[in-house]
């Protein structure tokens, strides 16, 4: 267990300009920088001076905080800030796409207004969200004309173009599958490792020391350092979580279990099957093209599957063996329980053969459209 006392406060002597040896005799009291402290900064006098530090940092009259925040909560929508540099607002950053935006929106966040408190990010996301700009598709007309005028999108004429993090993609699988525990609070969960676990990924449990490999490769941060944008990178490992996870496999099978697909499946035809997961994976209905490539890959799938019938049962067999051998070596390996601190409830996933139709959900589970924000 760990303790906090509080020290015997004291003012610190000054420092000598440009002689970091040399140490003056008079005190500096505690107070906040200078620089962010319009008409000089005033000293601390109450207690240890964390309040009055908290208060001079989310102060009205602090220029650098509000627009810190904006312009992060903007970054988190847009994949781009209104300064692309985060973590450096200073004279050394570039300076803002749009400098009178930033403002507003600084300002903005800082006033108590009628149904909206002031220092409060909910309001903030729901203002930029509910915006012309953001409610833009990165496919606009005159496309390759406005590319040559603004390659890298500083006028935000057209949306950023951004592949989800893995937390939201895996809850965005779970929605797709009617499966997302929306639950508010309780205990963390392991988001990585069987027997899966439904709730939603911010309540994933994170071992610092130990960080999963499958986070990993989906570009997961460091978590003992700061980071302020994740890197966003294409390796094999990624198509591979989709190809071969029981996590995914469930997902597939979850989504063809749906009312909407059942009733489609019953109606004994193709098409509406088709447009009946495109609707639950794709949020829309697909095209002549689409449906004709369908019909195409669920032709050659049932042949395949029916050439390859008794070598699946065999390699089945022996998948649902290991997941099992694997299982019970992790509930008695002390080794691995101390790196999963944290066990979900449940079984595995059935090792059976995908049908026909729960490996065109999986094929359309690969697409750019299922993993990307256009």
């Amino acid at each position: 267990e760990y303790q906090t006392y509080e020290g015997k406060l004291r003012e610190l002597q000054d420092h000598a300009w440009a002689a970091y040896l040399h140490i003056a005799k008079r005190l500096v009291p505690r107070r906040y920088l200078e620089a962010f402290s319009p008409g000089g900064a005033k000293p601390f006098t109450h207690g240890s001076g964390r309040l009055e530090l908290a208060q001079a940092i989310a102060s009205k009259s602090n220029p650098l905080t509000a627009r810190v925040a904006v312009n992060r909560a903007w970054m988190q929508l847009f994949g781009e800030g209104l300064i692309r540099t985060p973590d450096d607002l200073g004279s050394r950053a570039g300076a803002p796409s749009h400098p009178e935006l930033l403002d507003y929106l600084a300002w903005w966040f800082m006033q108590d207004l009628p149904g909206k408190r002031a220092w409060t990010m909910k309001p903030l996301h729901k203002l930029i969200m509910l915006s012309a700009a953001y409610q833009q598709s990165a496919l606009t007309p005159h496309l390759a004309e406005y590319q040559k005028l603004d390659p890298g999108n500083f006028l935000l004429w057209r949306a950023n173009i951004r592949r989800l993090d893995f937390e939201a993609f895996r809850d965005s699988m779970l929605t797709m599958a009617g499966a997302l525990d929306a639950s508010l609070c309780g205990p963390p969960v392991n988001l990585v490792s069987e027997p899966y676990s439904h709730r939603r990924s911010i309540y994933g449990y994170i071992d610092r020391a130990n960080v999963p490999e499958l986070l990993t490769q989906f570009d997961f941060a460091n978590p003992t350092e700061p980071n302020t944008r994740r890197t966003s990178t294409i390796v094999p490992q990624q198509s591979l979580f989709l190809m071969n996870s029981p996590f995914t496999i469930d997902i597939v099978r979850r989504i063809m279990a749906r009312d909407e697909v059942k009733a489609a499946l019953a109606s004994k035809r193709d098409d509406d099957v088709v447009r009946a997961v495109y609707r639950v994976v794709f949020q829309r209905t697909p095209n002549a093209l689409e449906l004709s490539k369908a019909a195409a890959f669920l032709q050659l799938e049932t042949a395949r599957q029916h050439d390859f019938e008794k070598q699946q049962r065999t390699l089945l067999a022996k998948a649902q063996k290991r997941a099992e051998e694997l299982l019970a070596k992790e509930e008695k390996s002390k080794q691995v329980a101390a790196k999963a601190a944290v066990t979900n409830e449940g079984g595995l996933v059935e090792r059976t053969a995908l049908t026909p139709w729960e490996t065109l959900v999986q094929a359309l589970l690969f697409s750019n459209e299922a993993a990307y924000l256009n």
